[in-house]
């Protein structure tokens, strides 16, 4: 579930993730502090109905968000990347 994913976390993930595509951005002709704004603004701003009230989410991506999958894939890509670093290693690693 992507809200078991801290959004801030992933946030950051994602700018590490940027820092490494910075020539596709401009090729491209995308700002990266607009891409950072509108991303920030759909992790940071998660509404939704349940029996007719309307909650905020206050932690995670928003089930049902088109960025979510996304988010919690270069997320877990770091997290995997720190883990190929780390001198603990798992007898096994499933996604």
């Amino acid at each position: 579930m992507y809200t078991n994913i801290s959004g801030e976390k992933a946030v950051s993930a994602l700018l590490e993730k940027l820092e490494r595509l910075e020539d596709m951005l401009r090729a491209e002709r995308i700002r990266k502090e607009w891409l950072i704004l509108l991303i920030n603004l759909t992790v940071r701003t998660t509404y939704f109905t349940f029996n007719g009230s309307i909650y905020e989410q206050i932690f995670g991506p928003l089930m049902g968000s088109a960025l979510s999958p996304r988010l919690a894939n270069v997320y877990i890509d770091k997290l995997e990347r720190e883990l190929e670093e780390s001198p603990v290693q798992p007898r096994e690693l499933m996604r």
